[in-house]
């Protein structure tokens, strides 16, 4: 695992999926690489509210998604 010391750091969420492993989609591009820990902040206002301050591994990534290591097919659906 790599925890990266720049933190915190930050991207706007535009996407959560519901999936074994979340993926995530932010409106620019990001700069987290595969192995670091992140978490995540999400309001009740936009849906997925278990996510909230939940801890994963990132497993893969492009210039605009992270998928991590935390199972969201149970959570509720992400709303913007």
């Amino acid at each position: 695992m790599y925890h990266n010391a720049t933190v915190p750091r930050y991207s706007f969420i535009s996407d959560l999926t519901n999936a074994q492993q979340c993926v995530a989609t932010f409106s620019s591009p990001h700069n987290f690489i595969v192995g670091e820990i992140v978490s995540f902040r999400v309001t009740p206002a936009f849906g997925m509210s278990q996510i909230n301050n939940l801890e994963g591994t990132i497993v893969a990534q492009d210039t605009y998604t992270i998928t991590v290591d935390i199972d969201t097919s149970s959570f509720f659906p992400f709303t913007l």
